[in-house]
Order: C-alpha cells, then sequence, then structure tokens
C-alpha cells in the first residue's frame, strides 16, 4: 500500500505541474481551443504512474519468490488510481479556485461559438450558460475529477495487468497449478 500511495502522490504531483505548464503557455486560456489535444497528456501520465506502482509491487513480490496475478497487478493499479483520484480532485480545487479560476470563462467561450456555430438561437444558448456555468464550478469540477479519475484508472487497472502478471514455476520450469 505504501508503494500505491508514493506512485500515486508522484503522479499527482507530475499530472499538476504538466497541467501548469499548459496554463503557463496558454492552452488553458486564450489558446484552449487550440491545446485540446495536450490534455491527452493527462493520461499518459497516469497510465505510466498506475504502470510504474505495479511493477515495484510485482518486483517486491518477485524477489520474495510469489507470482504476481492479474488480480495483485489490477488491485495495484486501482488503488494507485484510487489515491491519484483523491490528489487530483485536491489539486483540481486548487487549480480552478485559485491559480485559474478564469478557466471557465475560456472554455464557456469555445462552447458559445460552436453553438452559434450549429445555429443555436440566443434563448437556447442562455439556458446551456446557466448550467455550464454550474458545472464549472471549482467544487464541481473537483468532483468530476475525482470520479473521471476513478474511472479512467479503472478501466487502465484492468489493461496493465494484463501485462504485468507473473506466473510461479516449479523447480521443473511448469506451472504447478496446472
Amino acid at each position: 500500500m505504501s508503494n500505491c500511495f508514493f506512485y500515486a502522490f508522484a503522479t499527482s504531483v507530475v499530472s499538476f505541474i504538466y497541467t501548469l505548464i499548459l496554463f503557463f503557455l496558454g492552452f488553458h486560456g486564450e489558446k484552449m481551443e487550440q491545446g485540446q489535444l495536450l490534455a491527452w497528456g493527462g493520461l499518459v501520465i497516469l497510465a505510466v504512474g498506475l504502470f510504474l506502482a505495479v511493477r515495484a509491487a510485482k518486483a517486491e513480490k518477485v524477489e520474495a519468490g510469489e507470482g504476481f496475478s492479474y488480480g495483485n497487478g489490477f488491485s495495484t493499479a486501482f488503488l494507485t488510481s484510487v489515491f491519484v483520484a483523491v490528489f487530483s480532485a485536491i489539486l483540481a480545487f486548487v487549480y480552478a479556485s485559485y491559480i485559474n479560476p478564469e478557466m471557465a470563462d475560456h472554455a464557456w467561450r469555445i462552447q458559445e461559438q460552436a453553438m452559434i456555430e450549429q445555429g443555436m438561437s440566443d434563448e437556447q444558448i442562455g439556458q446551456v450558460e446557466g448550467f455550464t456555468r454550474t458545472i464549472m464550478k471549482p467544487g464541481l469540477q473537483a468532483v468530476f475529477g475525482f470520479f473521471g479519475s476513478l474511472v479512467t484508472g479503472l478501466i487502465l487497472s484492468l489493461i496493465i495487468a494484463i501485462f504485468t502478471r507473473k506466473k510461479v514455476e516449479d523447480d521443473l520450469g511448469t506451472n504447478p497449478a496446472g
């Protein structure tokens, strides 16, 4: 569990630094539309963090002469992603509240422009704006970030566990289970 906590904390810090870099380069402001592809970097950071946590747990088990099952890999990766979700929610709240409180306005302008281009009426746009501004508040962004990280972590955990399992072999080089 300490490995999970360490790798979750490290992954969250790296992800937050990445977010700050995007912010300082203007991709969470005026250049938000051009930077949408860069948002995938956060997914890569999470995947690498989960993989490193599982790899460390696997090394401990293998060193002790034990196998590392799919369940071991999944539980390690998912527990790590739970911690990442908690840390990320806290950092998302801090970011949206204190570092970049204007991000919601930039996101709204992009969405509004898309709706105008689609031919929506001012009344329709006004209705959407109220809802959008409500869900863009820092507290809700933290909640959505938490659950988004959990779901993403769950999916990545299922995938990572496939590639990190290791069977224990007996002295004859065969699997004792079969």
